[in-house]
């Protein structure tokens, strides 16, 4: 399953389309067996997120939290569950897109761009057995992207669908490299929420 077979994917998950009402999502999921592993991860991470937030809006539904959320989706003081998801979705769009992109501009019309997303784009990974937790990698590589131990580790989880186990923070398949998640995919969510995403595992 290449690049662009993945943003599709996820471009039509976003969209509302799923394995049970849609062709071209049974058609890319069928595709080849990481296909399916890829699209089972997707909806898995998808879950454990949703339970966050509906577990975050019985239990700590304060002052604090209403200030996170207005900052982070500038809506009323509630959390809306599709807003979540698009949001999440469109930070894996960021993670696919975010080395490999050019953009040509075409001689023969001033509104026209051309744009080109490589096959194959260039990934910085980690061996499995260099670090011992998610954490202890986390730990490693935070100050160089200026950034919380907890934000690299949300990062890391969603740039690595693939990776953990039942869709579990803290249980990591040994069979495959992690993905190391850019400077721009580790900034794009706030520290106070990656904190309490990362902590929902505990």
């Amino acid at each position: 399953m290449n690049q662009l077979q993945k943003l599709k994917l996820v471009s039509l998950l976003e969209d509302g389309f799923t394995y049970n009402n849609s062709k071209e999502v049974r058609h890319l999921v069928g595709l080849s067996d990481q296909a399916y592993n890829f699209y089972n991860s997707l909806l898995s991470a998808n879950k454990k997120l949703h339970s966050f937030y509906q577990s975050r809006e019985l239990k700590r539904v304060n002052n604090n939290l209403n200030k996170f959320i207005d900052k982070q989706l500038q809506s009323t003081k509630t959390i809306s569950l599709s807003r979540a998801f698009s949001g999440i979705l469109a930070i894996c769009c960021a993670l696919f897109l975010s080395i490999g992109v050019l953009i040509q501009f075409s001689q023969e019309s001033e509104d026209i761009f051309l744009l080109t997303i490589p096959e194959t784009l260039p990934k910085h990974t980690i061996k499995n057995y260099e670090f011992n937790t998610i954490w202890s990698l986390a730990d490693k590589i935070n100050e160089e992207l200026n950034a919380s131990i907890y934000q690299v580790m949300f990062a890391m989880y969603l740039n690595n669908p693939d990776a953990f186990i039942n869709a579990d923070l803290n249980n990591i398949r040994g069979d495959v490299d992690l993905v190391i998640p850019n400077y721009a995919a580790v900034h794009a969510v706030d520290d106070t929420f990656a904190k309490e995403f990362v902590e929902s595992f505990l």
